[in-house]
């Protein structure tokens, strides 16, 4: 078996806007080396939490404070066997309104490119599509082209719906030429932090009013993947896969028995039906961090036994954004275990040769 880890990142902490903790935390962590004595003294203050918690998130700055990408890739590909696949996700975080980057996008993909040239048959990235950046659809053609770039990253959560028609040409270059596409599609901590203006307060297509909330929550407007069936719609051969596959939160409000008429607005059960849906046949979602909580193997498991869905699930990590949740070891090797050969194999190498092919 050849396995595929089809949802990875290798961005480095330099790659990440410098107010994107308060008071520029991670940098003064990093600068003075503080990672590890604050988590000792956070976890020995905070017994009600999991114990190594902090540890968690002290590996997690300690991972991106790497000297280079090719350094955390290294760090990744350990935990696997040599013939090992990674898709891995490149971050458009210059347009989320927290400052500027050390090192910014652009900067960020030439790196990328080098890890690809490096490890050609081990290396697939992908490019982050932002409709605000200029000349977008030049630089996805250039990547893809010139620097071998297997597919293409969606994030709406930093400030943008996926339909938005400043990405439509790039929607039309990736279904003629066959490109994957992985969007985000869970209601993550990555998100747009600038004001919300009033022409926001609106959904452009239903026309629903929005409140106005914290970003955190008002931009899960953005990526409710119900937003994604305008796009499949002008787009049907379009190849989309759902990163995370909702998020844990979804697959337990799915599950959620004192509240079982809610289960229909999960994310889990609106991609279940998109993946389910004769209409739009190269959808697909990935079990990315989602699944680092083992309490939804059972789920996982129902799942892939529905026909139209067992071929579209596609194994993934979120490597190192799992490190807060857990470890890499236990997602690539306990998983797998639990899962047993067969379920393993189409999620970790059928699955992701047809979505990559």
């Amino acid at each position: 078996m050849i396995i595929y880890n089809c949802h990875t990142h290798v961005f480095k902490s330099k790659n990440v806007p410098e107010r994107y903790l308060p008071l520029k935390l991670v940098r003064v962590l990093i600068k003075y080396d503080l990672t590890r004595p604050v988590a000792r003294l956070l976890n020995s203050i905070n017994p009600f939490s999991d114990n190594d918690m902090f540890d968690r998130y002290a590996k997690f700055i300690k991972q991106g404070n790497q000297p280079s990408q090719e350094a955390i890739f290294e760090g990744l590909k350990k935990f696997y066997p040599p013939d090992t696949r990674f898709v891995i996700l490149s971050m458009d975080m210059d347009f989320m309104e927290v400052g500027k980057a050390p090192l910014n996008f652009e900067e960020q993909i030439k790196e990328l490119a080098a890890l690809k040239r490096k490890y050609p048959d081990h290396v697939y990235p992908f490019i982050c599509t932002d409709p605000r950046r200029p000349n977008l659809l030049d630089l996805v053609k250039r990547y893809i082209e010139t620097e071998e770039f297997k597919g293409l990253k969606v994030y709406p959560p930093l400030g943008f719906y996926p339909f938005d028609e400043r990405l439509y040409p790039v929607y039309e270059y990736a279904e003629k030429n066959d490109l994957p596409i992985i969007t985000h599609c869970s209601r993550g901590r990555v998100f747009y932090r600038g004001k919300i203006p009033e022409s926001w307060l609106k959904h452009p297509k239903t026309g629903q009013p929005l409140e106005r909330r914290d970003n955190r929550i008002f931009t899960q407007n953005f990526t409710d993947p119900d937003n994604w069936i305008y796009v499949l719609n002008d787009f049907n051969r379009l190849k989309i896969c759902f990163g995370h596959f909702g998020g844990d939160g979804e697959w337990k409000l799915y599950q959620d028995e004192e509240n079982p008429e809610k289960f229909g607005e999960s994310w889990y059960n609106k991609i279940k039906k998109i993946l389910m849906n004769p209409q739009f046949p190269n959808t697909y979602a990935d079990i990315s961090y989602t699944l680092a909580d083992f309490d939804l193997l059972a789920l996982l498991n129902i799942t892939l036994q529905i026909p139209q869905i067992r071929k579209k699930v596609l194994f993934g990590t979120d490597f190192y954004m799992s490190n807060v949740k857990g470890t890499e070891y236990k997602f690539c090797i306990e998983l797998r275990k639990e899962l047993g050969e067969d379920n393993f194999k189409q999620i970790a190498e059928i699955n992701p040769k047809t979505f990559l092919s």
